[in-house]
């Protein structure tokens, strides 16, 4: 008998030394809800001894209270109600209470311990998840301002796969500036959104993103719904987007800017041919003094002779 005991004891210390060395919690209660087992790591968190814990109702000692401080009676608690059911009970998010008053995040799972077909109590092993909650929280604060700025930006912002190069996001100012209704503009791909002349440059330039860049910054010329083109200056980001490598661009439409400097060297030229004509030399300075251009004719006359006029 005692050659037999020794075994079974050398394998319960090597148990009690392995769910030490787990670093989720774990405590087992009888059917009366009082500790007969509880491991180092459980301890850690909780801040209390063992003494502290062995014999004693765990739900009185770490989970009779909510976190609003208002009563959580064990005829309300699920982890309580579970302890006679023969399932494994997964519960979300609740609070454990430490020995310094303090209370942390717990994720928990419970076992019932049944021997010969008898229900002798329950096993649970928790984690505190406070940190993790804190990230989640943290995440998805982010993510409501990113979605925030995306949305409300007075710029067309919009997002387009990179294996696809499919629109799969856009905000209102992008429906706005290219005329389709949200439905439409989501069933385009980068490729519909220009002119035919042009679909070859956009593929060179998205091949991969070594080529496009990890910040792209590019004119290009876009078409419209209605069949207009603009030229608009492209930001792009590539960013991962719901586990997707995806460009976030954001678009001004430089076409008025383009059209006045057109309009200028229009008008230049034809003062230069002009003034070439009648014969007639000039200059233009900038508003501090500076030379910005003199024409052929105060050269072929000698006028300037590399010293300013003023």
């Amino acid at each position: 008998m005692a050659s037999n005991q020794k075994p079974l004891n050398h394998s319960l210390n090597e148990l009690a030394l392995i769910i030490d060395s787990i670093d989720r919690g774990i405590y087992i209660i009888d059917n009366l809800g009082n500790c007969t087992f509880i491991n180092k790591a459980a301890l850690d968190m909780l801040g209390y001894d063992l003494e502290a814990c062995i014999g004693t109702n765990m739900h009185q000692l770490i989970h009779s209270k909510r976190k609003d401080r208002s009563d959580y009676p064990e005829n309300n608690c699920s982890l309580c109600q579970s302890k006679s059911s023969s399932c494994i009970q997964e519960q979300p998010a609740e609070v454990f209470w430490k020995s310094d008053g303090s209370f942390f995040s717990i994720r928990y799972s419970s076992s019932p311990i049944i021997d010969q077909g008898i229900l002798k109590g329950q096993a649970i092993a928790f984690s505190d998840i406070t940190e993790q909650k804190a990230k989640d929280a943290a995440l998805a604060e982010s993510e409501r301002k990113y979605k925030y700025i995306f949305e409300n930006n007075p710029l067309p912002m919009f997002i387009w796969d990179f294996e696809t190069l499919k629109i799969i996001d856009c905000n209102q100012e992008a429906l706005i500036k290219y005329g389709y209704t949200r439905d439409e503009f989501l069933k385009l791909t980068i490729r519909q959104i220009r002119p035919e002349e042009d679909i070859s440059l956009i593929e060179s330039a998205t091949v991969h993103e070594e080529i496009y860049g990890s910040i792209h910054r590019r004119t290009w010329r876009h078409e419209k719904k209605d069949g207009s083109l603009i030229n608009v200056e492209v930001t792009g980001h590539v960013v991962d987007f719901n586990g997707r490598q995806a460009s976030l661009v954001l678009i001004n439409d430089v076409t008025d800017k383009f059209k006045a400097e057109n309009e200028l060297k229009s008008s230049e030229e034809k003062l230069r041919t002009a003034t070439g004509i009648a014969k007639l030399g000039y200059w233009q300075t900038y508003v501090n003094g500076d030379n910005r251009y003199w024409s052929d004719e105060l050269y072929k006359y000698g006028v300037y002779q590399g010293i300013p006029l003023f």
